[in-house]
């Protein structure tokens, strides 16, 4: 999604649009993070748990 808003915006001046896609590409990155936090989490726990 961070992708997509920048490639769009990529030829646009409009700071409210760049604010925008700056923004999400934030969001998402964030999410991303999080969500590769909690696999690891996952995988750790789960290692554990069998070994």
């Amino acid at each position: 999604m961070g992708k997509l808003s920048a490639y769009y915006a990529q030829n646009l001046q409009d700071r409210v649009v760049l604010d925008a896609v700056n923004e999400i590409e934030t969001l998402t990155s964030s999410l991303s993070n999080k969500l590769w936090l909690k696999i690891l989490v996952l995988r750790e726990m789960m290692r554990t748990k069998y070994d």
